[in-house]
């Protein structure tokens, strides 16, 4: 999404509310499930193996899959020791394609890339289900859709449901609101189109798992460093993804939604440093407990920012550094005060501003009548005082302006309520006990909100 419509109404939850239209966004440390061994993210090589590997115990030669894939798995081949374990069954479903033997290693590694997600998260527990109590430990439902995924003759290029394919290598991976559940596993980086883990087998530009609530991750977000500098849009929003951010968001990134996720620990900028191409970012709902960090502000093509209900804490001056940004709301972030800066007013993008509910102090900026972009501007629920200022007048395309619930003062201003007639503005809320406000058509939070409705 390059560009998205000015939306009418803040939320206190996430202002997106379906998967994201671009293909189509916990906390204890789990412990490691019975039989799996955890993922050891060492240097695998590039080329196909030209030696086999020894025989195993008692000369029994490996499959002919395993031959050919285990040099490029995450754990050199020693994950199918477990016959137990999610890769073993991956292997399984891979060996049972008609003419497996005759494909090249790339189609088998992207088999067994899909199929490792598939046997990780298809009816599996994790910690989170198991402390939610949601499912009995016989009763975890599978998948929503399966199309071509059980199927042994079936190119995922060719008809598997959420696989989206070009020149041949998996680019889109969409499983949004799929019923998945257990552990997100790590091999999805044998997708991606460079780094240490490209096999050649993807190219990966979208991973869409948005709304699968029982979905988890083993507190492991690190596998997100080697998705590939193509990945273009990451979507976790709403799954039950723990532990802290990975060291670092891949470089391509122009989309990322991980709120409402369990992800804790600070809102690290080294993390998001050099997503030069980073548009929307979307971390409503997350515990971050700490300020925006300036690696976060400065993204130079930043247009939507939304840490909505984040703990952010500090004051808004971070929005001095946001060059293009178009909507910014920070609203439930009572940590969140000090005064409005004045170079807000300079941000001559900002179509929609929202920081209702936090801790603003002082006066509101006369600077913000510059804003001739402005449509939306709910400052509700805060500690601002003073007057109104007559310049918000000046904006002729605002269609809102709450400013209910502070300890505003003196008369609205009437270049203001002409705006009614003569500009596009249809709600206007104060307090009126307090600001001497004829022209509003709401004096309270509750009353604002039933106009938005």
């Amino acid at each position: 999404v390059t560009s998205a419509p000015v939306t009418s109404t803040p939320m206190t939850s996430s202002p997106v509310t379906s998967a994201p239209v671009t293909s189509a966004p916990v906390t204890q440390a789990p412990e490691v499930e019975s039989g799996r061994l955890p993922p050891t993210f060492s240097p695998t090589k590039n080329e196909p193996p030209t030696i086999p590997p020894a025989e195993n115990e008692g000369g029994v030669q490996p499959p002919t899959a395993q031959i050919l894939i285990q040099d490029f798995t995450l754990q050199q081949g020693s994950e199918f020791q477990d016959p137990s374990s999610y890769q073993s069954a991956a292997l399984k479903r891979v060996e049972a394609q008609v003419s497996f033997e005759t494909m090249a290693t790339t189609k088998l590694l992207q088999y067994y890339a899909l199929y490792c997600i598939f046997e990780a998260t298809n009816a599996k527990t994790n910690r989170f289900i198991e402390a939610s109590g949601a499912f009995a430990p016989t009763q975890i439902p599978g998948w929503n859709i399966t199309q071509g995924w059980l199927e042994t003759n079936v190119d995922p290029c060719g008809g598997w449901y959420g696989v989206g394919c070009t020149d041949g290598q998996i680019a889109n991976l969409n499983l949004f609101s799929n019923g998945l559940t257990g552990n997100f596993p790590p091999e999805i980086v044998l997708l991606s189109g460079d780094g240490p883990f490209a096999t050649g087998a993807g190219n990966l530009v979208l991973l869409d798992l948005f709304n699968n609530e029982f979905l988890s991750n083993n507190d492991d977000n690190s596998w997100m460093v080697n998705l590939g500098s193509q990945l273009g849009f990451l979507y976790i929003q709403n799954t039950a993804f723990a532990g802290q951010l990975p060291a670092k968001f891949p470089d391509g990134l122009i989309e990322l939604d991980i709120a409402y996720t369990m992800i804790t620990g600070e809102l690290t900028g080294s993390a998001f440093e050099g997503l030069a191409s980073l548009k929307f970012l979307l971390i409503d709902g997350v515990a971050f407990n700490s300020s925006i960090p300036v690696e976060i502000a400065s993204l130079p093509n930043l247009e939507y920012f939304f840490a909505t209900e984040a703990m952010i804490t500090g004051d808004l001056s971070y929005m001095n550094f946001m060059p293009v940004i178009f909507e910014h709301w920070v609203d439930s972030n009572p940590g969140l005060g000090g005064t409005i800066p004045d170079s807000v007013g300079e941000l001559d993008t900002l179509q929609s501003f929202s920081a209702s509910g936090c801790s603003l102090t002082g006066s509101i900026p006369e600077t913000l009548g510059n804003l001739e972009l402005l449509q939306q501007l709910w400052l509700y629920n805060n500690n601002l005082q003073g007057e109104v200022p007559a310049s918000l007048g000046q904006l002729s395309f605002l269609k809102i302006l709450e400013l209910e619930g502070n300890n505003l003062v003196g008369n609205m201003p009437g270049s203001i309520c002409s705006n009614f007639e003569s500009g596009m503005l249809e709600v206007l809320g104060a307090d009126c006990s307090e600001v001497n406000c004829p022209c509003c058509n709401c004096c309270n939070v509750q009353q604002c909100r039933a106009l938005r409705m």
